[in-house]
C-alpha cells in the first residue's frame, strides 16, 4: 500500500482535524459546509480514504459506543504532522475553475457575461474564506 498522500487525503485530514474527528458520514456533511465552495469530496473519497489513511498510520478509528456504531476516525500524531507540513508548503496546482455559465458566456463571446461570472466567482471565493474561518472558531 502506498504511503503517498493525495490532495484529497489532506482534505480528509483537514476536515477531521477541524471536526475533532468523525465518521465518513460526518465528512460528507462537513464537505457541504466547510469545503463546498473550494473543494469537493466525492462520496467514494469520504468512505474509502479514511480506512486507507488508517492503514498508513495517519488516522486511528474506533466504533461508536451506541447508535449505529459508525467508525469514528481521529488523526494520529503522524497525521497531524503530515497535515501541518503539507499546509505550510505553497500550493503546487494552479487554480482551476469549472463554471458552465462562464463557459457559455465565452462561447457567445459575451464579455459582459464573462466579467459578471468573474465577479461572482471572486465573491464566492471571499465567501468561502469567510465560511472556512468562521467554522474554525
Amino acid at each position: 500500500m502506498s504511503r503517498e498522500l493525495t490532495t484529497n487525503s489532506y482534505a480528509v485530514l483537514a476536515v477531521l482535524d477541524a471536526l475533532g474527528g468523525g465518521s465518513s458520514y460526518d465528512l460528507k456533511l462537513a464537505d457541504q459546509s466547510y469545503l463546498s465552495s473550494f473543494w469537493a469530496l466525492s462520496h467514494s473519497t469520504a468512505y474509502e480514504e479514511p480506512p486507507r489513511l488508517e492503514g498508513l498510520g495517519y488516522l486511528k478509528s474506533r466504533a461508536e459506543a451506541s447508535g449505529r456504531r459508525k467508525r469514528r476516525f481521529d488523526l494520529t500524531q503522524l497525521g497531524r504532522d503530515a497535515l501541518r507540513a503539507w499546509a505550510d508548503t505553497p500550493g503546487a496546482e494552479p487554480l482551476r475553475l469549472r463554471d458552465e455559465a462562464w463557459l457559455k458566456a465565452f462561447a457567445r463571446r459575451d464579455e459582459a457575461g464573462m466579467q459578471e461570472r468573474a465577479l461572482a466567482c471572486a465573491e464566492l471565493s471571499g465567501t468561502a474564506l469567510e465560511v472556512a474561518l468562521r467554522n474554525q472558531q
